[in-house]
This record gives C-alpha cells, structure tokens and sequence, in this order.
C-alpha cells in the first residue's frame, strides 16, 4: 500500500511540476513578445522595416548590413543592428550565418513594409498602440484602484494613440471602405447622388477623409469628444470642400440636428463610449425618414470569456481583451452611469442597444464583411 502511495504522490509530483514548467514557458513566450511587440512599434514609428525592404532589394544577395539599413533609415548603426537582432530572433526577419546580414523574404515584404499602394499588416498597426498604453500607464493604474478616478481620460493616451488609430483603422479599410463595405450597406448609390452623412466618434478623420475624397457630391461631419483628436482630424482634411469636424459629445448632439442625415457611421467606436445608449438615441433622432445608421464593431464576441476563447482561439482572444483592459474600459468610464461595454461586447449587447433606443427589430441586421474580423449593424429606417 505504501508503495501505491508513494507512486501515487510521485505522479501527482510529476504532474505539479509538468504544469508549472507550462505555465513558465507561457510566461517566457508571452514575456518575449512584449518586448518584440515595442521594437516593432519603434521600427513602424521609423519606418525601419520600409528601409530594409529598400535596402535589401538593392543587394544582390537581398541581404543587408545594419550599416546599410541605417543609411536607408537616417539612423545610427548601433541601435539598428539591436533592433535587427531582436527582430531575427523573432523570427520577423532573417540573418545569414555570419550573423551581420539581415533579410526580409520576399513574399513578407508586403506583411511588414507595405507594397504596391497596400498597408503593412494590422497586427504591426495593433502593436504601435502600445507606446500609448505605455504613456497612459499611471492614470489607468489609479482608475483600477478603488477610491481612484471613474475612469482615463482620452488625453492621458495623447496623439500617440491617435496616430497609431489613423494607421490600424487605414490597415483594415483602405483597401474596401469606399467599395466593398458601402456596396455591402446598400448606400453606394446614395453616397454618389449626394448625401448628409455624420461620423460619430471619428477620431483622427481617416474615415470621413477617405469617404470624403471618394464620393465629392455627399457631405461629411466627424464628430469626436476629444479636441487633440479633431485638430488631427482637421489638418487631414486641408482641401476637402466637403468635410468638416465638430468637437461635441455625442449623447448631446446639436438640437437643430433632428432629422439631418442620411447616413450615420460608427467604426469601432460604440464599445469605447461611456453612454453608448445616449448617444445611439441621439443617432435615432438625428437621422432621416429612409436614412440609414451603420455600426461597425468587433461584434463577433459573445461577452462570454470561455466562449471568447473558443471562438477566437487564446492568442486573438488575449489581444482583444488586453487593449480593452489598458484602453477601452478606461476611457468608456469616465461618466456617471457610464456602461464600461468594452471591445468584446457582443452582437446581442450592439443589437439590444439599438432596439432601446428606438431602433425597429425587424429593420436591424447583422452583416459579416468578407475582409475583416469585425461584424456590422445595419438598420434603414422606413420612409
């Protein structure tokens, strides 16, 4: 019996110890990454993985030295070769056996440089939300104290969050904004016979801009409760007769608005709203009879964490969850009664906000768009 029990323990030993060697390769691997994930963002900041792609497509052997990539860049060859260290041992990039060669294969160019008029991979964009994070890092440590502030302000992020919105947003939509995705609503014709549309949320302005530029007999407002984010919004805009960017909250849009416009867009902006109910009844009064209200957000969440995790996989699943938690929670509680909806809040939570704000069942849609992991709310409203 004693030496059951003494193999027994011993299992039980083996197991313990298999289970925490687990665990410390996940802390070793995520670790890592975290570091990675900040070289990546410094290089997109400096256009370093562009530089390399440019230098090594000068060498014969499409490799390159640090001193090269440097020239290429405009920075100094110490740091770069770090940089490239980190980035090799990241597998990101390659390096001959010499270790001072450094390459980008070819077919990865497009992924990590952006080619042919096409953004690099959002996954870099996520990164560069990062320093961000980072610089907001002591006002969000106070918000998730108790006896702390409600929630962070969107200026404790300061531009770099903004610049690094503009960029992901261009990675996702640059390619199918102005084609797919309004021929996917059913607005094309609209847009191009001319129409009074309202972005709300609108950040930096790439989506108006872009809207803007590509369909000149409709009009655009970008609305934004953050005034950093609306001076970048307007310099963007220089030369568009037909945008413009209104600093306001948007659960207390302008009284002389009611029945205004045609179309109303959210892209990726409900989950961050502190009264996303306010300011989607407001939607409800400012659009027209036969307008249409389109939401596009990260709606494939269930709200659920183990549901997340299987729909999503960990590794998507933690992304999602981590930047709500260093961003979107903090900024979506900064008011009393604020509803902390977060970036997985669900198709059911997006739908049940429209329908309490007056928004007809039978009228509400869900759309999947083919080119993003994002899922989109249609509703018209009847003439």
């Amino acid at each position: 019996m004693a030496v059951i029990d003494n193999f027994s323990i011993s299992k039980m030993d083996n197991s313990i110890n298999q289970s925490q060697k687990e665990l410390e390769d996940k802390l070793l691997t995520i670790a890592s990454g975290g570091q990675v994930s900040m070289a990546v963002a410094l290089g997109m900041e400096l256009n370093l993985f562009q530089a390399m792609a440019t230098a090594c497509k000068a060498s014969p052997r499409h490799f390159a030295t640090a001193a090269e990539i440097a020239t290429q860049a405009g920075c100094k060859e110490r740091y770069i070769f770090e940089w490239l260290a980190s980035m090799a041992c990241a597998g990101l990039i390659d390096v001959d056996p010499s270790g001072r060669l450094f390459s980008i294969k070819p077919e990865h160019v497009q992924i990590l440089a952006g080619e042919n008029g096409k953004q690099a991979h959002r996954h870099l964009y996520t990164m560069a939300f990062l320093p961000g994070f980072g610089i907001a890092f002591p006002e969000l440590k106070a918000a998730f104290s108790l006896g702390g502030p409600r929630g962070v302000p969107y200026s404790a992020y300061e531009d770099t969050f903004y610049t690094a919105m503009i960029n992901f947003s261009r990675s996702l939509h640059d390619e199918h904004l102005c084609g797919v995705y309004i021929e996917m609503l059913g607005v094309l014709e609209l847009l191009q016979n001319g129409a009074n549309v309202l972005d709300v949320g609108c950040g930096g302005g790439y989506h108006v801009q872009k809207l803007a530029r590509h369909f000149p007999k409709s009009t655009f407002t970008g609305v934004d409760i953050t005034q950093s984010a609306i001076d970048k919004a307007i310099a963007g805009a220089k030369g568009l007769h037909n945008a413009k960017f209104i600093c306001a909250d948007a659960g207390r849009l302008h009284k002389d608005w009611t029945g205004k416009y045609d179309l109303v867009f959210f892209f990726d902006s409900c989950h961050d709203l502190g009264r996303p109910d306010l300011t989607i009844t407001e939607v409800n009064r400012v659009l027209k009879p036969g307008g249409f209200f389109a939401m596009l957000e990260w709606l494939n969440g269930t709200g659920n964490v183990y549901d997340n995790i299987k729909t999503y996989g960990g590794p998507l699943a933690a992304l999602f969850y981590g930047i709500s938690a260093l961003h979107c929670i903090g900024v979506g509680s900064n008011e009393e009664g604020d509803l902390g909806l977060g970036m997985m809040m669900g198709i059911d939570t997006g739908k049940k906000l429209l329908e309490n704000a007056g928004f007809a069942k039978e009228n509400i849609s869900v759309q999947k768009p083919p080119f993003l992991p994002y899922n989109a709310l249609r509703f018209q409203r009847p003439y």
